[in-house]
């Protein structure tokens, strides 16, 4: 067996599958892109970023998680991340919220977020957001956001272009810029001052045997290496075959286990659209 640090806190689920990472515990890897956004939040003058990549590549996580740094502490974070987000307050807004498709609750939301009072007209949003402290605003799967006003885009706009540098931004999508500007028009200003992306792919070598050793039982050293080989270092899979191999483990003793995981992971490849199979 390979030497490791257990997790201690059992109110924590082992490997949650399917569902955005909340707790910054069951959050790991992503140092080379989580060093850009703090880069970006850091210099004074607005510098936004675009994160693509297909559903379940981690995007709501990795946003959520950029959302907690400032509250953090070291024991609350695994290895190669620092706590703290030095510069701007991060600001998620939750765009699968059918409410964010309002446009006062919209404006609201991200005025209550960074401690200012509500407003009734994008004029007053904008002049607010201008003299406010600075912010990032993480706006994630932001084509959920395309029926909104198309004047909240150029206000957001106008704030991330202004020298005042109050407001940066940070999309994400399943699709890439070229193909958000193809498809949404109304998104369109906000995408003009979106000049760099960062595209989640797999998760480095360490980073992803960090979340194997995260198990509340020793997994086998040939079972590491299986569900490393099998999942191509994918949170999403490395979670669904990490959580098989576990229950396996403790106690379900399923000779198939390692059928069944692939099969889900296959079940999943063909919900988000995906042509690919295990």
């Amino acid at each position: 067996m390979r030497t490791r640090n257990w997790r201690t806190d059992a109110s924590l689920a082992a490997f949650p599958c399917g569902v955005p990472i909340l707790h910054p515990k069951n959050f790991f890897g992503r140092s080379a892109e989580i060093r850009r956004i703090r880069e970006a939040g850091a210099v004074r003058l607005p510098h936004h970023l675009f994160v693509s990549g297909p559903r379940h590549s981690g995007k709501t996580s990795l946003l959520r998680f950029v959302e907690f740094l400032p509250h953090a502490a070291p024991e609350d974070l695994n290895s190669g991340i620092e706590p703290g987000y030095a510069g701007r307050r991060p600001i998620f807004v939750d765009l699968h919220d059918p409410r964010m498709w309002h446009l006062d609750q919209f404006l609201n939301s991200i005025l209550k977020r960074a401690g200012l009072a509500a407003v009734s007209s994008i004029d007053r949003f904008t002049a607010a957001l201008a003299e406010a402290s600075p912010m990032t605003i993480l706006l994630d799967d932001v084509e959920e956001a395309a029926r909104l006003d198309p004047s909240v885009w150029d206000a957001l706009r106008f704030l991330g272009a202004s020298r005042s540098g109050s407001v940066n931004i940070i999309m994400s999508s399943t699709y890439s810029i070229g193909e958000l500007w193809d498809r949404y028009e109304t998104l369109r200003p906000l995408l003009r001052v979106t000049g760099h992306e960062i595209l989640l792919g797999p998760l480095a070598g360490p980073e992803a045997r960090e979340l194997i050793a995260s198990s509340p039982v020793p997994f086998p050293e040939e079972d590491e290496d299986w569900i490393l080989e099998n999942s191509g270092k994918e949170p999403c899979w490395l979670q669904i075959l990490c959580d098989f191999c576990l229950r396996h483990l403790r106690g379900d003793r399923d000779a198939e286990w390692k059928t069944r995981a692939l099969a889900r992971c296959n079940a999943i490849m063909r919900l988000r659209g995906s042509c690919g199979q295990f």
